[in-house]
């Protein structure tokens, strides 16, 4: 909690600054006069001082003096709160180095503007400060730990060499170490104990928890005690562990320096820098220390410009993924609200993220759909994050709809088959398959008669003919609970079938009401949509008949051989199945 000074020699006005400022949340401390502040300011701690200036013995100005001796403006600021009115009295005061000045009688709501300015400022000081520091001490620290990470491993491999009555040596360094030899496997190493023999002995790898080998203890001897062997094992884990810290720390150290200096360098060339209410999103020049609708904390962690290409002005951050953030943006050219996704830039540190994103922005441009998301430019920031600008839609997505209103009617879902349906009709017609078709990407915008859904979200998108490696090792493409079967199946070749596939699983929740899969833990819902078929939507939703529950189990075939090649066809048979159906659904 911030602390609040309040010097003046009238008892009504401290009385009324101090209820006023409790009340705001500000721990407050009153002094009636000069002298008693300056006792108060050698003995306590302050995060701002409200200063009268007409004061018996020892006036304002001279405190105002006195404080600027000892704390910069930023470290400590100062309000003049005051009845001179004269400019002469205000250009002074500011001079001996006062950060603002407010006239009696106060207004109270100025005043407290202008507290919260000041001391959002301070804060955003204090913290470049400390960082500032911690980056020196890591610097420092980072260069201390490597003396004594090597300080350490002398003396213990000579401890370590007295007990074994052996040499003990380290060798740190990847090629050091490959110009050891190896002979053989020691004879006497029980299973599963680290280590080779080579020509100059024993040689036991320096591995950190993750696997990375930062070099070798080498033993002149290879038949160890098992006491022996687990004593320099002990100290080879305990040194990867070490050098590994002491990696991380230089490599954090590394990091934030590089931040600071590039923030740097882009304010010195008049890039106007992006800074974010954590409340309301609003988005902010660098140059403001808080929000001013609602008083929050501004946040600028990232380097992003509030003018995206000197044409889309940021507005308002709209939500925040693992890998991108949506804003609402000004198209300034145009006269237009507009989104733009930015991709972080961490994750185009290799060649694989850097195609998906260009791979997206072709396969968006190439689809002209009225009920494909529209994206109007893409390019690159100076941090190296990658943007769309898209259009600006206003609703929901399905997922949200689902969630607060249950399934929709039958005929909402025909609507929802028709529009979407046409839509992947036209992106496979432009030579994609989507492959992450789910209720999160698919967002209706409402209108008179109804909604209007638009297909969302091309970052996994793929050619038809394209690379089937397209992807992290290891990981999957898709999200789990809305997999078709081949994309579980790492060997097997996706194709426009498994967006079939996805469509009629989210089509199959929007009309049945749940899942294609129950399971929750990712195991178990692969293991249902490879093994085990959803009940038939007619065991749900008691209108449907046997034909719908035939059209539905067709598009869900474990095997995509079995299921219809056209997601368009099938889209437009399903919905007039359900044209003719009863049922409630989603309002409006």
């Amino acid at each position: 909690m911030d602390t609040i000074l309040v010097v003046d020699d009238h008892p009504i006005n401290r009385q009324l600054l101090d209820a006023e400022l409790q009340y705001r949340g500000f721990n407050v401390l009153e002094a009636e006069g000069g002298e008693e502040a300056l006792e108060m300011l050698e003995r306590e701690t302050f995060s701002l001082i409200l200063l009268d200036i007409e004061m018996p013995t020892v006036d304002g100005l001279a405190v105002l003096k006195r404080v600027r001796e000892r704390w910069s403006l930023a470290e400590m600021p100062v309000i003049m709160t005051t009845a001179r009115v004269e400019r002469e009295d205000v250009v002074h005061a500011l001079n001996l180095g006062a950060n603002d000045y407010v006239t009696k009688p106060v207004d109270l709501s100025v005043l407290l503007a202008r507290i919260r300015t000041q001391l959002a400022l301070k804060h955003a000081s204090d913290e470049l400060r400390v960082a500032q520091q911690k980056i020196l001490q890591l610097s420092a620290s980072s260069a201390e730990a490597m003396r004594d990470v090597d300080g350490w491993s002398r003396t213990t491999a000579a401890e370590i060499a007295e007990l074994v009555g052996s040499s003990v040596q380290v060798i740190i360094g990847k090629e050091s170490v490959d110009e050891l030899s190896v002979l053989d496997t020691n004879p006497l190493r029980n299973a599963g104990e680290r280590g080779d023999v080579t020509n100059e002995g024993l040689r036991i790898p320096i591995e950190a928890a993750g696997g990375r080998r930062f070099g070798a203890i080498v033993i002149g001897r290879a038949g160890l005690s098992r006491q022996e062997r687990v004593l320099v094992e002990t100290f080879a884990t305990q040194l990867g562990a070490a050098l590994e810290m002491r990696d991380l720390r230089w490599e954090l150290t590394s990091a934030k320096q590089r931040f600071y200096d590039q923030r740097r360098e882009l304010i010195d060339r008049g890039t106007v820098l992006l800074h974010v209410c954590t409340k309301c999103g609003r988005c902010y020049e660098h140059t403001l220390p808080m929000c001013p609708i609602d008083g929050w904390q501004l946040e600028g962690s990232q380097l992003l410009p509030l003018h995206v290409n000197s044409r889309y002005r940021l507005e308002r951050r709209i939500a925040v993924g693992s890998t991108a953030r949506l804003f609402l943006a000004t198209d300034e050219r145009l006269g237009r609200d507009v989104a733009v996704k930015i991709i972080k830039s961490e994750y185009f540190n290799d060649n694989e993220m850097r195609a998906r994103f260009e791979q997206e922005a072709r396969a968006a441009a190439r689809v002209d759909h009225p009920h494909v998301s529209t994206v109007f430019d893409s390019g690159e920031l100076d941090d190296g994050s990658l943007f769309f600008v898209m259009e600006m839609l206003h609703g929901c997505d399905l997922a949200q709809m689902i969630r607060k209103h249950g399934r929709g009617s039958p005929q909402q879902v025909a609507r929802l088959l028709r529009q979407i349906g046409s839509a992947l009709a036209a992106v496979h017609k432009a030579g994609f398959i989507h492959r992450d078709i789910k209720p999160n990407n698919i967002f209706l915008v409402a209108e008179e008669n109804g909604f209007r859904a638009k297909l969302l979200d091309f970052g996994i998108a793929k050619p038809i003919d394209g690379d089937i490696t397209l992807t992290r090792r290891g990981s999957f493409i898709g999200t789990p609970a809305y997999m078709a079967p081949e994309q579980i199946e790492k060997h097997e070749q996706v194709d426009t079938r498994t967006d079939l596939y996805l469509f009629a699983a989210v089509a199959y929740e929007a009309l049945a009401g749940r899942r294609v899969t129950s399971a929750t833990d990712v195991t178990k819902v692969f293991a249902e949509i490879l093994h085990t078929m959803p009940p038939p939507v007619s065991a749900l939703l008691p209108t449907a008949t046997p034909e719908l529950d035939t059209y539905f189990a067709a598009a869900l075939a474990k095997r995509k051989e079995e299921r219809p090649e056209s997601v368009g066809e099938w889209a437009e048979s399903v919905a007039g199945l359900l044209d003719g159906m009863e049922g409630e659904g989603w309002p409006g």
